[in-house]
């Protein structure tokens, strides 16, 4: 079996235990100053020798960035005062994985900034009541990143006492596995062009209820008019309601066919494949970490499913507006006959010239297309100055 590409390994240090004293700056040459520098003078602490090699540490940096010496000043402070359980971690990255995504600091930075607010509540800490500090050490073939924190309030409740305690040193197993994950997946390059393709998508489900589609295939007007006949009359209308399951497996019919239309399949294909890429590195980071439920990493079941549902709750929306003409028409409507005229009045036009998303949902969804670009630009950005491509501003 393949190496990670990371590996993680946590120790902790309650209050009173006797390997703590370096951890809680409770010596000159301290956890601090070894994360700071790469200094080991202490020879029976479990870490690689550092000596020989001047080119061992990028300095040691919090949330708030690298430290000055006043910040490292109060950071030993409250190392030594606190009654915390002080944990220490090593994120260790594969020789070739780690020249190639870490290769300074401010990479280690933010891949903590990402990933440990997450990892911290799932293990039941606090990040707004967490303190943490790290290095990135450069001088062996393995780059790693060296972490420690500790919490700055007792958040666990013990009963007995009736009081507030803090929480104990040991971590679940298999949130470090997540943790591992949440830090590899963070180097996956994103999916490009997504806005741009959902977009397309959603104009091409309004055709599927307006002339434009409907009136080129003869099967999209036969399963319009059997989910306008069929779609409850009351209740939620909402591609995943359960109310709908009668009409769902129609709605994606007509969804097929728009995805089928050759301009927009080349454009679906497109982004198929990148999402097919993208879950095949999920797939080997989660068998590398000995994660066996790798399903709920994936994108592409994911973007499928979104995908299905928006389109969907498009094509249902068109269909119900078309529907309450239908009754709002029907008011004025005394006679049998001139009901059934109108009813089939208003499945003609459905099927001619159907109306399609109203404005507020389609804003709604353009906003969401907009804010999701923003973010691809802002990756690619940050990418481009990280290789040296274009200056930060």
């Amino acid at each position: 079996m393949a190496t990670p590409n990371v590996l993680v390994r946590i120790k902790y240090y309650e209050a009173g235990s006797s390997d703590r004293s370096f951890y809680a700056s409770g010596k000159k040459d301290d956890y601090v100053g070894y994360v700071d520098k790469g200094i080991k003078s202490d020879k029976t602490q479990d870490y690689l020798d550092y000596t020989g090699n001047p080119e061992k540490s990028s300095g040691v940096f919090s949330k708030n960035g690298i430290l000055s010496a006043e910040d490292k000043k109060a950071l030993r402070k409250e190392l030594r005062e606190t009654k915390s359980c002080i944990w220490d971690c090593v994120i260790s990255f594969e020789e070739k994985y780690g020249k190639k995504n870490v290769y300074d600091w401010k990479q280690a930075y933010e891949i903590l900034c990402k990933t440990l607010p997450s990892y911290f509540k799932s293990v039941g800490l606090d990040p707004d009541k967490t303190a943490w500090y790290a290095g990135l050490h450069t001088n062996t073939d393995n780059r790693h990143i060296h972490l420690s924190f500790l919490q700055r309030e007792p958040t666990v409740y013990d009963k007995k006492a009736k009081a507030y305690r803090f929480r104990k040193g040991k971590m679940p197993m298999d949130k470090t596995a997540r943790f591992k994950m949440a830090i590899e997946q963070r180097f996956l390059s994103p999916v490009e062009g997504m806005k741009r393709v959902r977009l397309l998508l959603v104009d091409e489900a309004r055709k599927a209820v307006s002339d434009s589609m409907s009136a080129n295939s003869h099967l999209t007007r036969i399963l319009l008019r059997n989910l306008y006949e069929s779609i409850p009359e009351h209740g939620d209308l909402g591609y995943e309601s359960k109310n709908m399951d009668g009409c769902r497996e129609t709605v994606d019919a007509i969804t097929r066919i728009v995805l089928s239309d050759e301009t927009l399949q080349k454009e679906y294909g497109t982004i198929d494949q990148q999402l097919k890429k993208r879950d095949e590195e999920i797939t080997k980071i989660c068998t590398d970490q000995k994660i066996a439920n790798f399903e709920p990493f994936l994108y592409r079941p994911k973007f499928e499913k979104d995908l299905y549902r928006r389109m969907g709750n498009t094509i249902i929306r068109g269909v119900v507006k078309k529907r309450n003409d239908e009754k709002n028409a029907e008011r004025r409507c005394h006679h049998p006959k001139s009901r059934q005229r109108n009813h089939l009045d208003h499945i003609l036009s459905l099927m001619c010239n159907a109306a399609w998303i109203t404005q507020e949902a389609e804003e709604e969804a353009i906003d969401e297309f907009v804010d999701f670009e923003e973010t691809l630009k802002k990756a690619e950005h940050d990418r481009l100055v990280e290789e040296g491509e274009i200056e930060a501003e």
